[in-house]
């Protein structure tokens, strides 16, 4: 939510830096979600498969 405040503070008030760190903290918290998304079911596989 804050990079994509960000984003549009720095859009809004033509302030291109802002713009583009709200941008990159966007790609940024995207890929973690990704990644976590796919970490839990391969957690949950190795767990199950050892127990």
């Amino acid at each position: 939510m804050v990079s994509g405040g960000l984003l549009a503070v720095g859009t809004l008030t033509n302030r291109p830096d802002s713009a583009d760190k709200g941008k990159r903290a966007l790609i940024w918290s995207l890929a973690g979600v990704v990644v976590t998304a796919i970490a839990i079911p391969m957690v949950n596989t190795v767990f199950s498969a050892a127990a």
